[in-house]
């Protein structure tokens, strides 16, 4: 660790999933886990990391052209303040296949682009309001609906039910979110 840090200096970079003591040298988190742990039985998962880091460093998710439901990661990204990031390649890749690459698939830029910009912008108008603020609260309302409060005074509800939910008058739809001032 004083070998690392007397390398880093005071100098900050992108790091992918840095131990606790590299943050200080970190510009940007890369690879931040949507996910807990699932080796254990838990009625919630708390972005404890992210609670954390909110408002000091920007972070941003695992690749979401290679997630199994783009939907509830792009709800995750929201609930969590954390910005979208893809591995994208100009070329088909299956010519990726007799390489050290062979396990990227779905990364021609051309194939994603759709989903990237309609990602990036529902992400970018969830997510500006609060660009700089940190999490000072985090509200599990019912087993999938959660309250985010910023320290700018700017609430994020996200619901990851079926069913729209009411909460003080507002409707946060099935499968979406809603920001607003507290």
């Amino acid at each position: 660790i004083q070998k690392v840090s007397e390398i880093l200096g005071n100098q900050k970079y992108p790091l992918y999933s840095p131990n606790y003591y590299m943050l200080k040298n970190t510009d940007k988190y890369l690879n931040m886990p949507l996910y807990a742990e699932r080796l254990r039985f838990f009625s919630d998962s708390v972005p404890f990391l992210e609670i954390l880091l909110k408002g000091y460093i920007d972070y941003y998710s695992p690749y979401l052209n290679f997630s199994s439901n783009e939907k509830m990661d792009v709800l995750k990204c929201i609930e969590y303040g954390c910005y979208p990031a893809y591995l994208v390649t100009k070329q088909e890749s299956y010519l990726l296949a007799d390489t050290l690459s062979s396990n990227y698939y779905a990364t021609t830029f051309a194939k994603q682009q759709d989903a990237i910009v309609k990602n990036y912008h529902l992400i970018n108008e969830a997510l500006k309001p609060v660009i700089g603020a940190t999490i000072v609260e985090r509200k599990s309302l019912e087993v999938g609906v959660y309250q985010i409060i910023y320290s700018n005074n700017y609430q994020i509800f996200v619901n990851y039910t079926n069913q729209d939910y009411t909460v003080d008058e507002v409707t946060i739809p099935s499968l979406g979110y809603i920001g607003g001032a507290v």
